[in-house]
């Protein structure tokens, strides 16, 4: 509809991490949606400029920020952010904000270092997995954004009730359990070729 009213054609280019910084700093696009940890590096080495950012709707509630989650099997022997220095736990990457940074971040303000103080760290790229090794018991902890594991109760996958927080914030007014402070959305940013109007 964007395109039929205004006269405008949109290709959208799938990138990954790296290729993120190529395709900014070599302005070979004009537009970035993009994770929001690597956004702000975007905006401070290439002076990317946000125009909008995602906002989710999810049970019944129009969401601009999300949150990271620490979980484990509800029969496990983890419930305490000191248990995981005796735990196999899994993240999505390094470069994760929702599924990594986040809690790194949580961990470290409590006196856990999660790169060399667990027994291992293991990174799965797909956060459908965590979900999934954690469950069968492959990974002792997982790290997913607020809604992902939701998500998997969804498809039919799995069932909340086989999973706990470790480190669980109370917010009555947030529809997703969480297990860190929160960031925002999403954002999209333009490039400093394009024009205002």
């Amino acid at each position: 509809r964007l395109n039929a009213s205004y006269g405008l054609a949109f290709e959208v280019l799938p990138l990954n991490f790296d290729q993120n910084f190529e395709y900014v700093s070599g302005k070979k696009l004009d537009f970035i949606y993009s994770n929001p940890a690597l956004y702000s590096c975007l905006m401070v080495e290439s002076s990317v400029v946000t125009i909008a950012s995602l906002v989710n709707f999810r049970k019944a509630h129009s969401l601009s920020k999300f949150a990271g989650v620490i979980f484990t099997r509800n029969d496990s022997s983890f419930y305490t952010v000191g248990d995981l220095r005796r735990a196999r736990i899994e993240a999505v990457s390094i470069s994760g904000l929702g599924a990594m940074q986040l809690q790194q971040a949580e961990l470290l303000a409590m006196g856990l270092n999660i790169m060399t103080d667990p027994v291992r760290l293991t990174f799965s790229y797909n956060q459908d997995n965590i979900v999934q090794d954690v469950e069968s018991g492959y990974a002792d902890v997982g790290l997913v954004r607020t809604d992902m594991i939701d998500r998997s109760v969804a498809e039919g996958t799995t069932r909340w009730e086989n999973f706990r927080l470790i480190n669980e914030i109370p917010d009555a007014a947030f529809p997703f359990k969480r297990s860190t402070s929160f960031t925002p959305e999403w954002p999209i940013g333009a490039l400093t070729h394009v024009p205002n109007e």
